[in-house]
């Protein structure tokens, strides 16, 4: 509408103005976000599967999208400088993320564990990144173990989560 009204202001040089009512302001609604206390009880469930555990903590603890976790690469940590490189993430673009001085410890317990060859979280087949659905599915699994099922949280909960209380701190 708005292209139209340029349209036949600028090059018709026309009057014409299409009403703004034809297309109202879309509504803005606040994400979803678990408090402190949730993501602490998902974090430290105590049957949870190691690898589920990584991903969820490395969402929340840096911030990170799922896309970009899910093409994280072991070469990407620096563990010395407490960072990880995301490399071609939203739009892209390359940068730097947090990651937390407590999530190294865990993230070796899971490297022991699985022998991970070229992506952090492999799927299937050695050396191929996790498929996103099967991330998600471990989100929602420990999602389900915490009793968050029937509330709506996902990957990107975790990511405003972070967000949200790296605003309060």
């Amino acid at each position: 509408m708005s292209a139209f009204n340029i349209f036949f202001r600028q090059v018709v040089q026309s009057s014409l103005v299409a009403p703004n009512d034809l297309y109202p302001r879309q509504e803005f609604k606040l994400p979803q976000v678990l408090s402190q206390e949730q993501v602490h009880k998902l974090l430290t469930l105590p049957d949870a599967n190691i690898k589920h555990q990584a991903i969820v903590s490395l969402l929340y603890g840096s911030g990170i999208r799922l896309g970009e976790l899910q093409m994280l690469k072991l070469s990407d940590i620096d563990g010395k400088n407490f960072q990880l490189k995301i490399v071609a993430g939203k739009g892209n673009r390359d940068r730097f993320a947090l990651l937390p001085k407590h999530l190294i410890e865990p993230l070796r317990v899971y490297y022991k564990a699985y022998r991970p060859s070229v992506y952090l979280f492999e799927g299937q087949t050695k050396g191929k990144p996790m498929n996103d659905r099967s991330l998600q599915h471990a989100i929602r699994q420990l999602m389900i173990q915490a009793g968050y099922a029937d509330k709506g949280f996902s990957a990107h909960t975790l990511r405003h989560s972070f967000a949200t209380h790296m605003l309060d701190q």
